[in-house]
């Protein structure tokens, strides 16, 4: 209703350039000068807040041809040296380009308030404090923004996504054996399986949704894994995203045989996911033994596992 509301102003506006000259000849004809005199000074009211709107709208228009030039100069300068094969240099150049881009959001902004910006600000802000965490600000290589930018960053709070997948690193890149996070559902799609019932067993996580074209593209060969080696021990869960419904209507259709379940925001956030599909393995002492990977496991990767029962994360 607003949408269409805002849309009929201008329709508004125009009636009254128009309608109000007329109104105003009607009312002279008719004696009433005080009214005739007041639509007068409303008609040369409108006219110049619209002579005023487009004159600033033109200077608005000026200024963003003379940034948009200077952004497309830059540019420039990076693809020359990047086609001149200096990779970089015009990395550089890209990453000063990025901090100038950055900083316009939040130039305005308390450094101390750079966590209270809007919700899509303050995500990309977080994206580039991950992306500009190993910057060296005081190498002379490093552009003028670059710093002022990473003074800001370094009041913005790391996302519970980026502590978690810090937290992920930490704990199973060591090379040592770790026990694998819990399976953690809000609701199972069938048989609930416990996750003392997965004790001795492999397990192959599947993190997906049903609108991730390569999550569904995967899955008859999926069935057919578990379907190879479920006598052997292992057990695939599908941990879903995404709308429940959906979900369910997915895998009643295609009638596949593995388990699933609608995934827990705490174990989203216990393995890391950045990007669907995503796959783990388990061995049989419940610890995380392969992942996390984007594609399914070889035959060799799951017998071995199968038969020695242990591999270290690579």
């Amino acid at each position: 209703m607003t949408q269409k509301m805002l849309m009929l102003i201008p329709w508004f506006v125009m009636a009254a350039i128009v309608g109000l000259p007329l109104f105003c000849v009607v009312l002279y004809r008719r004696r009433r000068l005080g009214a005739c005199l007041l639509c007068s000074h409303l008609w040369c009211m409108i006219a110049f807040c619209l002579v005023g709107m487009f004159l600033l709208h033109t200077a608005r228009r000026q200024q963003h041809r003379a940034d948009n030039a200077d952004k497309a100069s830059k540019l420039l300068q990076t693809c020359q040296t990047l086609r001149a094969g200096k990779v970089e240099e015009s990395q550089m150049l890209l990453d000063d380009h990025l901090a100038s881009a950055l900083y316009r959001t939040a130039y305005d902004v308390p450094d101390a308030k750079m966590g209270e910006l809007d919700t899509d600000v303050l995500w990309v802000w977080q994206q580039a404090k991950e992306y500009y965490d190993t910057y060296d600000v005081n190498e002379p290589y490093v552009g003028s923004m670059i710093p002022r930018v990473c003074a800001k960053l370094s009041h913005v709070p790391w996302s519970e996504t980026q502590l978690a997948i810090k937290k992920f690193e930490r704990t199973y890149r060591n090379g040592e054996p770790t026990p694998a996070p819990p399976i953690h559902m809000k609701s199972w799609i069938g048989q609930p399986l416990p996750n003392e019932a997965l004790a001795g067993k492999v397990v192959l996580l599947d993190f997906w949704n049903t609108r991730c074209g390569p999550c569904v593209k995967a899955h008859p060969d999926l069935q057919k894994t578990y379907e190879a080696y479920k006598d052997r021990g292992l057990v695939v869960i599908a941990c879903a995203g995404g709308d429940e419904k959906e979900t369910r209507q997915y895998m009643e259709k295609h009638a596949y045989t593995f388990a699933a379940g609608m995934v827990a925001r705490q174990m989203h956030l216990d393995y890391a996911i950045r990007s669907n599909p995503t796959y783990f393995l388990i061995d049989r002492q419940g610890c995380l033994a392969w992942g996390p990977e984007h594609r399914l496991p070889t035959e060799n990767e799951l017998a071995g596992l199968l038969e020695t029962g242990s591999q270290s994360v690579p």
